[in-house]
């Protein structure tokens, strides 16, 4: 008898603490949001995978997965042991973190271990390529930059730079050049050896990994020390023979920003001259077809010409007339770059008689009107430095109608562009036709407004156009009327010296003129001006000048601070004696107004000469005594009462404590004394 068929009921009866498998299928990123939670390898690795394949169709996909809170299981599962799971992983966060929303939640955690862990070397390199997109994406935030700058972190970054895999150097690449923008990466990145691996970056076979290699080197060449290096490892070299490569032209400009940098180094300078990289500069300026190249050129040709010892070479290949045919080109970029070219070499005096000679005078006074800023503080300084001492040039551009828009200048809101402006209008103030119509065009009023700015520089160059024009009797009346006499006044108190020393000098040029001297006078010019000569901190020699110049046209007041007068000081009407002063500081000397509408009192009286009349020898002074009688007559009770009893008051002081005039005759002199009067004010 055969064996016993097994029947149904005889199969081995599973345990009962399994759970049998199951297939699930889910239309909504909601449920597969929730496996991320899951203990399961396969379930995590299938999660993470459909969640990877949703996020890259769209943005609003990536949104919705944000706002299912996805990041953080994600951020946990670049941990797992499971090659699969965290491959996965690192997919769905590389993918994410494009929407800044995704990089803004990671940031309320602790993530930057976690993805660094991802660019170790015994990593898959899928793991490494997003890896390091991740590392790009967060790099575009300033406070992840900030966590970024260790060497824990950039040492990957740079040895990636040399992978196999492009992905990896171009996300690797793209990290650093977002993280050189911050300076204190640059040290760290050059010491990891990050400026060679960078330059063999640039024979890439893929473009974009070239761009963004000279864009990091861009930015890392703004270190004195990196631009050696540079120089060191042949990467100049490497520049110019990729300027000089046509079928690279979409690189070209990104080499001659790099290139601008390194030129700012007198080293570098010379070796672009010995390898022949100056021919390859003018050949970008003047046979290229772009404009972007024609201005990165002409900004890399402005570096180098601020060395001296470099400037001779480029004199030779006529550098001038090579940027001066740059602006007439219809671009902001382009000449902007050229106008600052030569703004530089017009410092220097061989370059600044050809510039004066070849350059188009109408279209600098037009390019003052541009509405680029750069070009508009570049011309300026190009035509403040061609009118000093030139007055042919001064002459040239008046006739284009200049002195309009340089006073329109005045009110920029940019502080170097007004500076210029200020500057050019100085150097036309030797004209005495042009100073007329400055003062037309409204410059007094405006330079007045200089006065109160913030910038010191611009302070101090609107004080020195003022005092230029101050020669002119209706711009000292303008200035009068206009509030600039306190501004000057105040501006003595500057904490600039250069501000301080400006007004002094305006003080100076302005006391010439007795009417004005009187104004800074009232303004306490005179005290203020005293306590910076005996100030030995701020003791300036231009504040001396100035006070004396003050004192030389106050009489009264030199009078009674010095208590004598030089033989060139010449009396008139209205000069009085209020008594011996020991400092300004401590006494402010008033004027006869101001001593008139005080109140009468015991102290000593005030002497003052009337001499009305010029004196000859049909003159009777007796008229003059009468007048002042009648004078008193008609003043008040009290004044007159106190002018009756001279004797009752303090001596005053001899009048004969003047030192008489060596041009005026004895007999005059005397005849004047006579007419002097006491009066008690």
């Amino acid at each position: 008898m055969g064996p016993k068929k097994a029947g149904k009921n005889d199969l081995k009866t599973p345990p009962l603490d399994t759970f049998d498998p199951i297939c699930v299928e889910s239309t909504t990123p909601g449920t597969v949001a929730l496996m991320l939670n899951s203990t399961e390898e396969e379930i995590l690795a299938k999660a993470c995978l459909a969640i990877y394949k949703f996020a890259e169709k769209c943005d609003a996909n990536k949104e919705d997965l944000l706002k299912l809170g996805v990041v953080s299981p994600l951020l946990k599962l670049l941990s797992h042991n499971e090659k699969t799971v965290k491959r996965n992983a690192s997919m769905v966060l590389g993918v994410l973190l494009a929407h800044h929303q995704a990089r803004q939640m990671l940031r309320t955690l602790d993530y930057l271990p976690a993805i660094v862990s991802l660019l170790t070397p015994e990593e898959d390199m899928v793991i490494k390529e997003f890896g390091s997109l991740c590392m790009s994406h967060i790099a575009k935030d300033h406070s992840s930059k900030v966590h970024m700058q260790t060497a824990d972190t950039l040492k990957p970054l740079v040895h990636f730079l040399s992978s196999p895999d492009p992905d990896v150097q171009k996300n690797s690449a793209e990290a650093l050049a977002l993280v050189l923008v911050e300076a204190e990466s640059r040290p760290l990145v050059r010491e990891l050896k990050g400026i060679p691996a960078l330059l063999n970056l640039l024979d890439a076979e893929y473009p974009v990994i070239q761009q963004l290699a000279l864009n990091a080197l861009a930015r890392i060449t703004e270190e004195v020390e990196s631009r050696l290096e540079m120089k060191e490892c042949g990467g100049q070299d490497k520049l110019i023979q990729i300027v000089n490569n046509s079928q690279l032209s979409d690189l070209h400009v990104d080499c001659l920003v790099v290139l601008q940098n390194c030129l700012a180094e007198e080293q570098c300078v010379q070796e672009l001259l010995s390898s022949g990289g100056l021919e390859t500069l003018l050949k970008a300026i003047t046979e290229s077809k772009s404009n972007e190249v024609k201005q990165a050129a002409a900004v890399a040709v402005a570096r180098a010409i601020r060395n001296p010892q470099t400037m001779p070479a480029f004199q030779e290949k006529e550098i001038e007339k090579v940027l001066l045919t740059l602006l007439s080109l219809d671009h902001d970029g382009v000449r902007a770059a050229a106008a600052e070219a030569i703004a530089v070499m017009t410092g220097y005096s061989s370059s600044k008689s050809i510039i004066a000679a070849c350059a188009d005078m109408a279209l600098l006074v037009q390019l003052l009107g541009s509405k680029m800023v750069k070009v508009q503080e570049s011309v300026a300084l190009i035509l403040a430095n061609l009118t000093c001492g030139n007055r042919s040039v001064i002459s040239l551009i008046a006739q284009e109608g200049v002195t309009e828009p340089l006073v329109n200048l005045l009110s920029h809101s940019t502080g170097a562009v007004v500076t210029n402006a200020a500057a050019v209008l100085t150097n036309m103030a030797t004209e005495g036709n042009l100073r007329t119509d400055m003062e037309q065009c409204g410059a007094v009023p405006a330079l007045i407004g200089l006065l109160q700015a913030r910038n010191f520089q611009v302070v101090r160059q609107g004080v020195l156009a003022l005092t230029a024009l101050m020669v002119d009797v209706d711009v000292r009346t303008e200035l009068c009327s206009c509030g600039g006499v306190q501004a000057l006044v105040q501006l003595l108190g500057s904490e600039d010296e250069s501000v301080m020393r400006s007004a002094a000098w305006s003080i100076t040029v302005g006391a010439a003129d007795t009417q004005t001297a009187v104004e800074f006078t009232k303004h306490g010019a005179l005290e203020v001006l005293q306590a910076l000569s005996l100030s030995h901190n701020r003791s300036s020699g231009f504040a001396q000048v100035a006070l004396q110049a003050l004192l030389n046209n106050n009489l009264p007041a030199k009078y009674s601070l010095t208590g004598v007068l030089a033989p060139t000081d010449i009396i008139s009407d209205g000069f009085y004696d209020c008594g011996p002063a020991r400092s300004l500081c401590a006494m402010k000397i008033l004027c006869l107004e101001e001593l008139a509408q005080q109140a009468v009192n015991d102290k000593r009286p005030i002497i003052v000469v009337n001499a009305l009349k010029p004196l000859d020898e049909s003159y009777d002074n007796s008229s003059v005594k009468s007048d002042l009688t009648d004078d008193l007559e008609n003043s008040s009770p009290a004044r007159q009462r106190v002018a009756k009893l001279p004797k009752q008051s303090p001596p005053p002081k001899p009048v004969q404590d003047i030192a008489p005039q060596d041009n005026v005759p004895s007999e005059v002199m005397h005849e004047s004394l006579v007419s002097c009067t006491h009066i008690v004010l």
